[in-house]
């Protein structure tokens, strides 16, 4: 008896599962300010009537900005609660962070300068999703930057090889504030 009870819910927990959401799982891009440009995750759960999604996001990317060139990377984890229909429409979003980069700086007296950092943010997000199969996506928020916004860059004297550590801001676009992406993607 046991047995068939033990089946009977684990039937109807997989059925809810399967039903929860035709297209569950969407992998997409997004730009945008943090995430300049990368790749989204989301996965539409039965959990809340299929409105719960977490969403996972990557970004790496080669750029300058401000005479700097920075290898630039994004990572972004946390999840979407949409308001009205399953995995449809709009949502808000709440999310942990984390950007990272190395740069490289120069200065005309100093010489070249490297420098690497890391940064922690808290993303606050309304956005909404269109479509089935294939969609699009718009977000608009605020990303709170936790710690220090400067990085040490150590620079070698270009006539000898003396090392300087100056403390220098990082880039405005990625120092945290307004947040906005657009996404498109392919829902399965």
């Amino acid at each position: 008896m046991k047995k068939i009870i033990a089946i009977s819910i684990l039937a109807i927990v997989v059925s809810t599962s399967a039903k929860a959401q035709e297209n569950p799982l969407r992998i997409g891009l997004k730009i945008g300010v943090p995430n300049v440009v990368g790749l989204n995750l989301e996965y539409v759960t039965p959990i809340m009537n299929g409105k719960f999604a977490p969403t996972i996001d990557f970004s790496f990317i080669p750029i300058t900005i401000e005479d700097v060139d920075l290898k630039f990377t994004y990572f972004e984890i946390g999840t979407n609660i949409y308001f009205k229909k399953p995995g449809k429409g709009l949502y808000g979003h709440i999310s942990y962070g984390r950007i990272g980069f190395d740069g490289t700086y120069v200065d005309a007296e100093k010489g070249e300068g490297q420098g690497q950092a890391s940064f922690n943010l808290a993303n606050f997000k309304i956005g909404a999703k269109l479509g089935n199969s294939f969609y699009f996506r718009t977000e608009i928020g605020y990303g709170l930057i936790f710690g220090d916004t400067s990085v040490d860059v150590e620079y070698k004297e270009p006539n000898s090889s003396v090392i300087t550590v100056e403390a220098q801001e990082i880039p405005g676009i990625i120092s945290g504030g307004f947040v906005v992406n657009l996404g498109f993607g392919v829902a399965f």
